[in-house]
């Protein structure tokens, strides 16, 4: 361990407004290789398969989680990926295996029914929390769905974007329909979808109150019929991480191994980025293990002036400062001992995988959002969720 850490005030919290909720504040102090203090979908840090070992879905398990929680109205709220369901924690778990509460996109919390698309059935993939509504990104039915107000179990969605209805589930390229949306945001009143097969994000300057709504901008294309991918310092390849506080705005282009950072949210489609991280340049595309590159970024998160990026890849977290230039340096790193190991499962760092995770290694993680005094990170091969204290 190279004895490294950060310190976080929290002057930046204005990004928990979608995804942080109601308990954000409070300094602290991560350091490299840290331990998780809590594991929500298993019953302990070295557990490792989906549905807290169990063949069928129940109260503690998750299957391959793709989003981290988000926290509003004393709950935690995680998108269950594989059971398919968006599942409901008490508001502060702090032992290992606290059980949900309800499920939603089931009827129950044992069940798994792969439904046709509907207003109460989807496949969560992530989530936001924002001025009391909740957003979920259905990845295999092309589209956001909102309710208005935090939902009980059973309760259907208000709002379908991406679809004209609830029960269409068709994929497309055009300002109002999507194909593969991965991550959705909220921020100073616009919404942010990250689409995984059209190489874009679409912005919308309003949240939609009625089904089918077509966005307003699009970054990553000139046009909302174009999804063309290269690399430069506007385009994308297969874009999947997503962050903005409402004034400047990150996507994780994971083909091109990269993230691009604008300082103001754009105002005219295919934008150019100013700045990008993880390589020197925005025509250059590669991967090292080190402290500048990030492999396959997946998510992002931000606060206090760092910027935490999901290096799924290398198996790692790394966070930077926000970049002034591009290339900058990581200053913190979770999952690993130090910048240059990138082994899954290796809690020895031995640079083999051992035979069962522990509380601070991941393999394939994927998904981050910080809540108050912790980082969540979700570790998906592991079928797990783990909390990072400070």
């Amino acid at each position: 361990m190279n004895g490294k850490s950060l310190i976080l005030s929290g002057a930046l919290l204005v990004l928990t407004a979608c995804g942080g909720g109601d308990d954000a504040d409070n300094s602290f102090l991560l350091q490299d290789f840290q331990e998780a203090a809590v594991v929500l979908g298993q019953t302990d840090g070295v557990t490792p398969g989906s549905n807290a070992n169990s063949a069928e879905p129940n109260a503690i398990g998750l299957s391959a989680p793709f989003g981290a929680p988000a926290r509003a109205g004393g709950r935690r709220w995680v998108p269950d990926q594989g059971n398919p369901r968006h599942v409901v924690f008490p508001g502060n778990p702090e032992a290992d295996g606290t059980a949900a509460l309800y499920a939603l996109g089931q009827p129950d919390l044992t069940s798994r029914d792969a439904e046709p698309a509907s207003a109460t059935r989807f496949t969560a993939v992530d989530c936001c929390v924002d001025d009391g509504r909740l957003f979920v990104v259905d990845l295999n039915n092309h589209r956001v769905l909102i309710w208005n107000s935090l939902p009980d179990a059973g309760t259907p969605a208000d709002v379908v974007v991406g679809q004209p209805n609830f029960t269409e589930s068709s994929s497309g390229t055009t300002a109002s329909k999507f194909t593969t949306p991965i991550r959705v945001r909220v921020a100073n009143g616009r919404m942010f979808v990250t689409e995984f097969s059209n190489n874009r994000v679409l912005v919308w300057n309003t949240i939609p109150t009625t089904n089918g709504v077509p966005a307003d901008l699009v970054i990553g294309q000139r046009d909302f019929t174009s999804n063309g991918t290269d690399l430069n310092d506007f385009q994308f390849g297969n874009p999947r991480a997503l962050w903005t506080d409402g004034t400047r705005l990150a996507v994780g282009d994971s083909r091109n191994q990269r993230v691009l950072w604008w300082e103001t949210i754009p105002t005219v489609n295919g934008q150019a980025a100013d700045f990008v991280i993880g390589q020197p340049d925005f025509t250059t595309r590669g991967s090292t293990v080190d402290s500048f590159h990030v492999g396959g970024p997946n998510d992002l998160d931000a606060f206090d002036g760092n910027l935490y990026v999901v290096d799924t890849q290398n198996h790692r977290v790394v966070a930077f400062a926000f970049p002034t230039a591009n290339f900058p340096e990581a200053n913190l790193v979770l999952g690993q001992s130090d910048f240059a190991r990138g082994t899954p499962q290796d809690d020895d760092q031995d640079s083999i995988e051992d035979g069962n995770p522990s509380r601070r290694v991941f393999r394939n993680p994927i998904g981050i959002r910080h809540i108050g005094r912790r980082l969540w990170v979700s570790d998906q091969s592991h079928h797990r969720i783990v909390g990072f204290d400070g």
